[in-house]
């Protein structure tokens, strides 16, 4: 059920008080049943309702006609009175609701946007980096790939053949590569023996730690064994 309904609902309960076929206790009894579905039986407003029926039932017991007419009347009033503040609370929490889901709605929107700027500002990192890729393609298509490859040595200018050029340096690449990976190799075990060095040192030492640890706890139970002997000896001599 929705503020609205809840608010429409207890307007026109109070209404109903003016209909010319109204009964009090009965209308009062509905009231219950509106408050219960509307606020809960746990509610302050539902307990207040129940105190108030009860009032009225111990109140009417011995009124003649005139009088009960008139402490109808004064309860009514009271039944109305809690009637509209409950209308009043609904109003206010609806407010509430409104305002706290106009907060949320603000908060998505301004996610929404901010979300919408990173992705537009990753299109437009994407296309620019596409555009320089083109570009550098472009330009090392339109390059010359050169047939001979030059060097200089005592300021004069030498010219090889490609194919020689190509003989010469995979060769000393190979070399490089193999050198760098017997460095490499050669350092991996030297740095795996020290691990495996200091591991070895760390079990020993926590050995004789946990020895150590075992015959200090063993000493302290003795010890204290031993005073609990002594203390209930000197309790057995005093008395």
């Amino acid at each position: 059920m929705t503020f609205d309904d809840a608010i429409r609902i207890l307007k026109k309960h109070i209404g109903d008080c003016d209909s010319p076929f109204f009964l009090f206790e009965s209308w009062l009894d509905t009231t219950l049943e509106l408050v219960d579905k509307i606020c809960g039986r746990a509610s302050t407003q539902y307990m207040n309702f129940i105190s108030l029926r009860s009032e009225f039932r111990v109140s009417k017991i011995g009124q003649n006609p005139n009088q009960l007419q008139k402490l109808e009347n004064t309860y009514k009033y009271r039944s109305k009175q809690q009637l509209s503040g409950i209308i009043e609370q609904l109003q206010e929490e609806r407010n509430q609701a409104n305002i706290r889901q106009q907060e949320e709605q603000g908060r998505h929107a301004i996610e929404k946007q901010q979300a919408d700027q990173k992705k537009k500002e990753l299109i437009e990192r994407q296309i620019a980096f596409n555009e320089e890729s083109k570009r550098q393609q472009k330009q090392i298509q339109q390059e010359k790939r050169p047939n001979k490859k030059m060097f200089f040595n005592n300021g004069k200018t030498y010219v090889i053949g490609i194919s020689l050029f190509w003989a010469v340096l995979i060769p000393s690449l190979t070399v490089i590569t193999s050198a760098a990976y017997f460095i490499g190799n050669t350092k991996y075990d030297i740095d795996k023996n020290n691990l495996v060095e200091e591991n070895t040192l760390l079990k020993n030492q926590n050995e004789v730690y946990k020895e150590t640890s075992l015959k200090d706890s063993l000493t302290i139970r003795a010890l204290q064994k031993r005073i609990n002997h002594l203390d209930s000896l000197s309790r057995t001599t005093w008395n």
